[in-house]
Formats: C-alpha cells, sequence, structure tokens
C-alpha cells in the first residue's frame, strides 16, 4: 500500500510537471527571452560584434558594468580603481562627485525622495544599493570624459551619452531581465 502511494504521488508529479512544460511552450518566449534576442541580434551588428557579460544584479549593476568597461577599454583610467568585486563603489564616488560638480545640469532630473535635497540624493548615489539610471550615466561620462553607448533591445541605434575621443563605453539596458525589474550588463566582444 505504501509502495503503491509512493507510486501514485510520483506519477501525478510527473504530470503536474508536464503540464508545466507543456503551459510554458504554448506560453511562447519570455519578455526576457525576446529582449535578449532583440539585443544580441543588435549586438551582433556592431564593429566588432559585441555580447552581453552578464554583472551582478544587486542594485550597483549599472556601476559594476561602467566598472567592467573601464578595465576593458579604458584601462589607463582604471589602474586606480578597486578589485573588480569593489569597483562599484569607485564608480559610485565618481558618479556622486560629478552629479556634486555640476548640481544646476543634474539637480532638475535627480529622483529626489520626499524631503530630500540634492546634497543627500548624491550620498545616497556613492553609499546606498539604489540603482542608477540615465542621469548617472551622464554624470559618469562627463566625469570620465568619455562617450557611453547604452544598447537597448528594439532601438535602431543605441543610446550615446558624454562626448570623448577613443573607444566608447558600452552597456546594455534591459527592462525584463530579472522580475525585480531594470538591469545593466556590459558589452564585450565576441571573443572576450
Amino acid at each position: 500500500a505504501v509502495l503503491k502511494k509512493r507510486q501514485d504521488r510520483t506519477a501525478k508529479e510527473a504530470e503536474r510537471q508536464a503540464e508545466i512544460e507543456r503551459e510554458k511552450r504554448e506560453a511562447g518566449p519570455s519578455a526576457r527571452a525576446l529582449e535578449l534576442a532583440a539585443l544580441g541580434q543588435q549586438l551582433a551588428c556592431c564593429k566588432p560584434p559585441l555580447r552581453v557579460n552578464e554583472v551582478a544584479a544587486d542594485g550597483h549593476c549599472l556601476y559594476r558594468a561602467v566598472g567592467d568597461q573601464l578595465r576593458r577599454v579604458r584601462p589607463e583610467a582604471h589602474r586606480w580603481m578597486r578589485p573588480p568585486e569593489q569597483v562599484h563603489e569607485e564608480v559610485r564616488s565618481l558618479c556622486a562627485q560629478s552629479l556634486l560638480k555640476r548640481p544646476d545640469a543634474y539637480s532638475p532630473f535627480a529622483e529626489l525622495k520626499d524631503g530630500e535635497d540634492f546634497r543627500a540624493y548624491c550620498g545616497r548615489v556613492e553609499r546606498s544599493g539604489d540603482w542608477g539610471g540615465e542621469l548617472e550615466l551622464r554624470a559618469l561620462a562627463d566625469r570620465l570624459g568619455v562617450r557611453i553607448l547604452v544598447h537597448r533591445a528594439n532601438e535602431p541605434k543605441p543610446l550615446e551619452l558624454g562626448e570623448g575621443k577613443g573607444a566608447p563605453l558600452q552597456v546594455t539596458y534591459h527592462r525584463h531581465y530579472y522580475a525585480l525589474g531594470e538591469h545593466y550588463n556590459s558589452a564585450v566582444p565576441l571573443g572576450a
């Protein structure tokens, strides 16, 4: 009797798993899969062809992606930076410095919390795990004197931020990478 119950449970679990798999197939590709496919096609057309290089999704992804790009593309600017697992701290600090240096240019676009002033916002940028976005990328491009290209799925051209000579830093922006929401990764040559 115990063996029969165990076999019945195993059979029901197998049926349930088969049903889940069937529903997934019928639902079609996820938003994440569609976004990655579109972004992959876009990156493959770059010269040289690029691929997504995943960085941790911990609130520091934008800063980790920029740090990864500095290490790869601008090693002369990276030589003073912390080890890879801490690079986001240095990049956050650079970003906060840039924001504070030009408050008139950046403060109108900052997402301030209730009662927060711009200086406090910059402190959050430097010391918290809050996500960064276009404002922070602009500030970093200005501070580093580089162009930053932001590749986005289903956009004909990457968003270009900043000015500078030489190879740009290239990151990817994902709306559907994780259930938590937006995410940034680094874009690197296919063979890297």
